[in-house]
This record gives C-alpha cells, structure tokens and sequence, in this order.
C-alpha cells in the first residue's frame, strides 16, 4: 500500500506527471484539492494528474495557486524470505521538490538495513511537517421555503454540498494501516532536483542470542 501526498504553487501548471511507479500498481485513487478525480494513465504506467480540479477561480489571475494531490494505489510482489534486498524508490515528478519526507512500514521480527539517496540510517522524527491538503469548496446552504430560523440550530435542515463533499474526500484517503501492524523508518531530504531517487532495504532475521556463560562445578573454585 503507498500513498503520496504533496502540496504545490504554481500559476500555469495544469497537469502534474507522476513517474516511476511500481509495474504493478493498481486500484489508484486521486484527491485534487480534497476532490475525486481520475488520472491519465500513460503508455509507461506514469499518471497524469489534472490540477485544476476544486481549484478557487478568483484570486489567483497572474499570481501562484496553491494546489494539493493526494494519491493512493496498491502493488504486489513477491513475499519476504528470511533475506533479501527490497528496491522501494520513491515516485518521481516534473517539478522540484523542496522537502520530501517518506514513511516506510515494515514488518516486525527482522533487522533492517538501508542504503540509496537518502542515506544509510533512519531519522528519529522529521524536521519538517508534512503536507495538508487544500479545499477551495464553499458551502451552499439551502432552506425549506418558511423556515423557522429562530428555531434551536439542532433542528435547522440546513444542507451544505462542502460538507458532504468532504466526507466523499476522506472516504477516498482512508488508506491508513494500524499503527500496531509493522515498524515506522522515516527519512527526508530537501531540494530534490529532476533526480530519480533510490531507497534500498536488506533485511535478514537477528542474529540469536548469546550462549549463557559456562559454570564451573564448585570443586573447580577450591
């Protein structure tokens, strides 16, 4: 299970290309400024992400939008032995990338040992905060015709559209794993520059525990 979320400026970019992605990936689910959308799928495997979807059309004539993307997709591969070499990069995108911070889940019972573009050990925590998503949406609120508004709120059938697009929005997201299922490994890196990215994992299970010291028989002690 992956999920990539990023939040980006821009005052002409209409289409994001997401790169890289495992030959395998399926099952794709894109929120463009917290709404649903469908991405182009290239030749390559590649998406291409519209990102003018529940874009706010006032304000932004000549200056920088602000845009959020929110991807979530499934791959399949081989299962784990007791060794091996996982090769996870990274998506790859068109722009720059000012931080970029991954999460990685791995299961419990083995040891861990990393190498690629974002160096050979972990970070305790990250230094940046990750990336929000955005919603431009306004609430239309309708009332049936003679309705009572000093009536209590609790009784008000107000409808409002941003509120029930915002519960479609994170039923779409709602991608999370138990926090209990695996270990969290977190690594970052800044100013990432038209560069494919590499994270490779060797894992192997611990090497057992010591022997317990010999004990010598008491007449050996005299």
């Amino acid at each position: 299970m992956h999920k990539l979320t990023l939040t980006l400026h821009s005052s002409a970019l209409q289409y994001l290309s997401i790169g890289g992605l495992p030959p395998t990936a399926a099952s794709f689910t894109v929120l463009v400024n917290s709404m649903p959308t469908k991405p182009v799928v290239g030749e390559k495997g590649g998406l291409s992400v519209p990102l003018l979807v529940g874009a706010a059309s006032e304000g932004h004539a000549g200056g920088s939008r602000r845009s959020s993307v929110e991807l979530s997709y499934l791959s399949s591969g081989e299962p784990l032995g007791l060794n091996g070499t996982l090769r996870l990069p990274p998506p790859s995108l068109t722009i720059p990338i000012s931080v970029l911070s991954v999460e990685l889940r791995l299961p419990k019972g083995l040891e861990y040992n990393f190498s690629g573009s974002f160096g050979n050990e972990s970070v305790a925590k990250l230094d940046y905060s990750l990336p929000r998503s955005v919603s431009y949406q306004k609430a239309k609120k309708v009332t049936r015709k003679g309705h009572n508004f000093d009536a209590d709120a609790g009784d008000d059938p107000v409808l409002e559209d941003a509120t029930r697009h915002a519960e479609a929005a994170e039923r779409g997201v709602k991608v999370e794993m138990p926090r209990k299922a695996g270990l969290s490994f977190f690594f970052q890196k800044l100013l990432v520059v038209d560069t494919a990215l590499t994270l490779n994992v060797d894992f192997a299970p611990p090497p057992p525990p010591p022997p317990p010291p010999l004990r010598r028989p008491w007449w050996n002690l005299v």
